[in-house]
């Protein structure tokens, strides 16, 4: 874009620099000249000023230089002609007007809209205190020419910010000439695009984007698209049926005879080795003219502007993605261009490996999944023998030692053949790059890290065999890859994508197919936005046959398909059938695929997604129950060996069985909030007996689940004993018996949890009826009556939370009385005793400061020995729920014990405090961390949070006070 703007300026003011207050230094003619002297005077004083150089002597007759843009592509150019009024114009100054130019900034543009637009000029970025000129034009502009004065203005004040500058930049010159009637001005504006930069770089901004696409325009058909793979492979390339193959392929070079499909694809992969026809090779590349009227290419795709030199050194990777369907032969294609395309032997390396960086090796380098590997090295025996092959084994198989390495090196050199698998490949991660350097204290490493040889090797050729294991490109195999030098490189895989297109990013990333490899935002534009480049790219890279493409071609011998149905048994019919009700049920379907809702869509991602799940778990089930990730874990057995079917069926009653009792609970919980709401209705007098009734009934049902799981417990304890005595079961036999008992151990834990619940609210049921006055007579024999039947069922409730916590009240139990017998230790005094005289005069001052230290320890151990007493007798109370003598209950045993609690934990506080102090007082290190702690308990408790607010506040002043000073120490 380029463009002249004629016009007459109205008005010119030339202000002073000063960012607070501006002074206007002069006006009209005498502005406009004295901005161009002082930028020009600046000019030359900022190169002619005294700078450190390496030179000793002054260079002489040295003219100073313009700041160069650099290298680049003017995308847009647009110049004012400024004419001056004549009323302005000094005729006696046009004899003194020297033709020159200066580089200066245009800062900002304004009124643009309007008949006299107003510009802002300042000098050059590397001019120090430059003065500022305001120009006020006579001419309105067009909209076009607007939005390009706003770029220019933009980039200006972009490049001043002295942030990244980005891929594209704005140039400005002021041109003074002699004019008839006065001087001329003339301000060339242009915008530079690097040569070749892209606007999705790591150099650029996101205003360079804004740029390319205003000045060329992005074409509009460029519409967000999502591929799947039947378009992905319908897109890649397939050889006609009529295609020529070269006299080449006519003679035998395999032991074995290639089908016809098999000759055009080793052609196609042979023409894209030794193809040296550039033409066409670089994608969406658009050739436009620049405001210089020059030749340019531009790419929306990869948001670049270069020149015909730069694009023609693009060289398009030798290779490709080999995607033939599975058992079309694959290996033969590769082993087939193995022999037909070897390296020459005069481009091979004679020298010596150490002083050269890489070896060139005639060899193939086959990296392949250790699955595969022999079939490898029998398909090249079979089908060229005459290939010598070596297989690989890694960097620890070579040897660390010096020899060792050139002697593997050699031997890679001159096989035809290397083959190796992507878990060497991975391990050689660490290998295959040099390590960083760092400054060592000693002078030379001990150790040299080896290289991997596959990195110290310039391949022929590298082939991945199937190179969908490398379809992330970040995996430790992947970048090993990526990395090995080569010639051709060939990614070879059935199935190269599964998912979605972006399996296919790891395969352009071992290819080297710039710039796609290497910008995550231009592969995700081809994919999404340039549907057609995306067929053209694919379609130039990637061979495909199929078998129905290709079955007229393919002499095969005779199938014969025998199926043989195996009913299921019992058990596998059962599980298969629950398994099926699932899959439908989560499915939103009816067992005959009829929906059970109006909206439900049979096309929905979400829905296909389960589907597809649901029938490989069905497909598993029907090998085995156990078969599949989802079908080990539903029946619990995780990573063991497969059960049998009678196990099977007893893990499937189990779940049925655990199901059932989970519903019951589910029920019984119900009734009793059912029973809740009906006793809490105020306006009816008999809630409580109507609640009564609903508890009885939930009580009952509790007490039937309770007798099911003691007899659960009862069973699964006795099957272990018989096991024990009478079989010489394995240890895994052993610990599931144990799971299974610890199963139903905890089904009863939750069972009697219900029934501890039933029995509380009926004796509560009971309490109310016998509180209530209105129905019930004080002292009455009904009232003697009701307090009898509340006391059994909160007794009956009472014996069961004894026995839900009879385990963990044991345990507490046992470590109450490890306290008690370690009391005497855990009390045991502990003081430090002083010198009884200070010895001579140069130790007083020591013995002094010790003197002072022990009695700050010993009063420090003293209030240990108070707090520990006090936090033992915490710990030594009787636990609630004990039917000891003489112990009343009061009703506030769990506010008691929760007080209890809060009291033992603010004394736990206080002794972690003054145990670090003292800690301190021995090895002389702080503990900052204990001192935050204390801070935040402080701030805590004058909230009144935290445990026992007031407590903690007296102890930890306590200790304040006894806490040792720095100098103490």
């Amino acid at each position: 874009m380029a463009s002249i703007l004629d016009t007459e300026v109205s008005t010119a003011i030339l202000t002073s620099y000063n960012p607070k207050k501006q002074e206007v230094l002069a006006e009209g003619a005498e502005a406009l000249s004295g901005f161009f002297e002082d930028c020009h005077n600046a000019f030359h004083q900022d190169y002619s000023r005294p700078r450190k150089r390496a030179r000793l002597e002054p260079a002489e007759n040295l003219e100073p230089s313009r700041p160069s843009s650099g290298p680049g592509i003017t995308i847009a150019r647009l110049d004012i002609n400024l004419r001056l009024s004549s009323n302005t114009t000094n005729h006696n100054e046009l004899s003194t007007v020297v033709e020159d130019d200066i580089e200066v900034g245009l800062v900002d543009a304004w009124d643009l809209a309007t008949p006299q637009p107003a510009l802002s000029l300042v000098g050059h970025a590397g001019y120090k205190k430059s003065p500022s000129l305001r120009v006020q034009t006579t001419k309105p502009i067009s909209p076009t020419t607007a939005n390009l004065l706003s770029r220019i203005v933009s980039l200006e004040k972009r490049s001043r910010r002295n942030v990244r500058p980005g891929v594209c930049r704005s140039a400005c010159l002021l041109h003074r000439s002699a004019g008839p009637s006065g001087p001329v001005y003339t301000l060339e504006c242009s915008i530079t695009w690097f040569d070749g930069e892209s606007a999705f770089g790591p150099l650029a901004k996101q205003e360079d984007w804004a740029t390319l696409t205003q000045f060329f325009p992005e074409p509009k058909s460029t519409q967000p698209k999502s591929w799947t793979p039947q378009e992905f492979y319908a897109s890649v390339h397939s050889p006609p049926n009529d295609a020529l193959v070269p006299e080449l392929m006519q003679c035998r070079v395999l032991k074995t005879d290639l089908y016809p499909f098999q000759k055009r694809a080793v052609a196609w992969m042979l023409g894209r080795e030794t193809s040296s026809d550039r033409s066409q090779q670089r994608l969406s590349y658009t050739q436009v003219a620049d405001a210089n009227g020059q030749s340019c290419f531009v790419s929306h795709l990869e948001g670049v502007v270069c020149s015909p030199a730069h694009l023609s050194a693009f060289d398009e990777p030798q290779g490709g993605v080999l995607a033939e369907e599975m058992g079309l032969g694959k290996t033969c294609e590769l082993i087939a261009l193995i022999c037909l395309n070897k390296r020459d032997s005069a481009e091979m390396d004679t020298g010596d490996p150490e002083t050269q960086p890489l070896v060139k090796s005639r060899a193939t380098l086959i990296v392949t999944p250790p699955t595969i590997l022999q079939q490898w090295k029998d398909e090249l025996v079979r089908h060229a023998p005459g290939l010598s092959v070596l297989h690989y084994k890694g960097v620890s198989d070579a040897g660390s030692s010096k020899k060792g390495a050139q002697s593997i090196l050699a031997d890679l050199a001159q096989c035809d053949v290397v083959l190796t698998t992507y878990s060497v490949l991975a391990k050689e991660v660490h290998f295959a790059v040099d390590p960083p350097e760092r400054s060592l204290r000693q002078r030379e490493r001990k150790r040299i890290r080896p290289r991997s040889p596959l990195v110290q090797m310039h391949w022929w050729r590298v082939c991945l065999d199937e190179a969908q294991m490398v379809e992330s490109g970040v995996s430790a195999a992947a970048q090993v890859a990526s990395l090995l030098p080569r010639e051709h490189a060939w990614a070879v895989s059935g199935t190269p994508l599964k998912k979605d297109v972006q399996d296919l990013f790891g395969l352009l990333v071992f290819l080297r197919y710039q710039p796609y490899c290497n910008s995550s935002a231009i592969w995700n534009r081809l994919i999404h936005q340039y549907g057609d480049l995306f067929k053209t790219l694919f379609g130039r890279i990637t061979l495909r046959h199929t078998k129905d493409r290709v079955r007229h071609e393919l002499r095969l011998p005779p199938q014969r398909r025998v199926v043989l149905t195996l009913p299921f048994t019992q058990v596998e019919e059962q599980n298969y059938k629950t398994l099926f009700e699932t899959m439908c049920e989560e499915c939103g379907c009816r067992s005959d695929g009829s929906p059970l809702t109006d909206s439900w869509d049979p096309e929905s991602p979400v829905l296909l997604q389960k589907m597809r799940t649901w029938l490989c778990q069905l497909r598993q089930t029907c090998l085995h129950p156990q078969v599949g990730g989802r079908n080990r874990r539903a029946l619990g057995r995780g990573q063991g060996p497969l059960r049998t079917v009678a196990e099977v069926l007893e893990v499937m009653i189990d779940q049925n069985e655990t199901s059932i009792r989970t519903e019951s609970r589910l029920a019984i919980n119900t009734q009793l909030l059912r029973g809740h709401i009906i006793g809490n209705a105020k306006d009816d007098e008999h809630r409580a007996e109507k609640a009564l009734e609903i508890y009885k009934s939930a009580l009952q049902a509790s007490e039937k689940i309770v007798a099911e799981c003691r007899a659960d417990v009862a069973r699964a304890v006795t099957r272990g004993v018989d096991h024990e005595k009478n079989l010489d079961d394995s240890e895994d036999d052993k610990s599931a018996e144990e799971i299974a008992e610890g199963r139903h151990r905890v089904a009863l834990y939750f069972a009697l949890q219900l029934k501890h619940a039933c029995a509380f609210f009926v004796g509560t049921s009971y309490f109310q009826m016998k509180s209530n006055t209105n129905i019930t007579e004080p002292d009455s024999e009904r009232f003697q009556e009701l307090e009898t039947q509340e006391s059994l069922f909160y007794d009956t409730a009472k014996l069961t939370r004894k026995e839900i916590l009879n385990q963990e009240s044991s345990k507490a139990e046992r470590l109450m009385q490890k306290v008690e017998q370690e009391k005497d230790v855990i009390l045991e005094r502990s003081g430090l005793t002083t010198m009884a005289s200070p010895g001579g005069v140069e130790n007083v001052k020591i013995i002094h400061k010790a003197h002072d230290l022990a009695r700050i320890m010993n009063a420090q151990a003293k209030l240990i020995d108070e707090w520990k007493q006090q936090a033992t007798d915490l710990l030594l109370k009787p636990l609630v729920d004990k039917d000891e003598e003489n112990v009343e209950t009061t009703g506030d045993e769990y506010e008691d014990s929760t007080k209890s609690q809060d009291t033992l934990n603010a004394y736990l506080d206080a002794l972690r405090a003054v145990v670090a102090d003292r800690s301190t007082c021995i090895t002389g290190q702080s503990a900052p961390l204990v001192d935050q702690e204390v801070k935040s308990l402080i701030q805590m408790a004058k909230l009144g949070n935290g445990h026992a607010p007031e407590l903690i506040l007296e102890l930890l002043a306590e200790r304040n006070r006894l806490k040792q000073k720095p100098d103490d120490v």
